[in-house]
């Protein structure tokens, strides 16, 4: 078995801007699905695995102030 060391998907500049058209397309069905699993104003969130972090800033929106929304990359 070969083992792989080149990681498929590049980072910089160009990968910030694969991860920002991502999310705009996803944003819909992102805040929908937000919605589905009851996040709301007050709750504390964490975003695992969070790439650019945009989903981050949604939750963050949704838990208002009172609330609290983290990011983790890993």
């Amino acid at each position: 078995m070969t083992e792989n060391t080149t990681y498929i998907i590049r980072g910089g500049l160009p990968g910030r801007e694969r991860l920002r058209i991502l999310s705009r397309v996803m944003r819909p069905t992102t805040l929908a699905l937000l919605q589905r699993a009851g996040v709301r104003s007050g709750m504390t969130c964490l975003d695992v695995g969070c790439g650019n972090g945009d989903v981050t800033f949604d939750m963050a929106r949704i838990v208002g102030s009172i609330g609290r929304a983290g990011r983790n990359r890993y």
